[in-house]
């Protein structure tokens, strides 16, 4: 009499002679290692996880993958750092895991805080121009530069190069 199989039993039987290459192992780990070191960052960053307590899960979890890379852990820290956010909590980690980049970082935001600064006020000037052409004045008229696509557009090219260049000292 014929058996019945399970979709699980069918895959493992024809596949079974499939390896994974040292190279993809090591990715694996990697993007594994990635993973659960985002959740860990995360859980610091919404005041669950003390630092010590962050650092001591890291090597845990660094001994457990047995991943020795600590690039990865700048990576993920550059990928957290929000130029128009609060950055609060991972600069404190930073202050702790490599003072001399701190310095950097901070002048990289604010050059960025500025120039976003300048283009609003510059955005702002120009659209109330452009009311005024249209005979469109007075106190309760306020342009709104989030809704212009020309102030999104600088905007976002101005986020992606400061993105770039804490990536480039990260």
């Amino acid at each position: 009499m014929s058996e019945i199989k399970s979709t699980m039993d069918i895959v493992m039987e024809r596949t079974r002679h499939l390896s994974l290459s040292e190279e993809e192992k090591a990715r694996h780990k990697q993007e594994e290692f990635k993973k659960r070191l985002g959740g860990l960052l995360a859980q610091y960053e919404d005041g669950l996880l003390p630092a010590a307590k962050l650092q001591e899960r890291i090597d845990a979890l660094r001994n457990e993958i047995a991943v020795e890379d600590r690039r990865a852990v700048m990576d993920i820290l550059a990928d957290r750092v929000d130029p128009d956010g609060d950055n609060k909590r991972v600069f404190e980690l930073l202050a702790d895991w490599a003072p001399d980049l701190h310095d950097a970082l901070e002048k990289i935001l604010t050059d960025h805080r500025e120039q976003r600064t300048a283009l609003v006020d510059k955005t702002l000037e120009r659209l109330r121009d452009e009311l005024r052409r249209e005979d469109i004045e007075g106190s309760a008229v306020v342009p709104n530069p989030e809704k212009d696509p020309s102030y999104r557009e600088h905007l976002n090219d101005r986020r992606r190069e400061t993105i770039a260049r804490i990536k480039a000292v990260l």
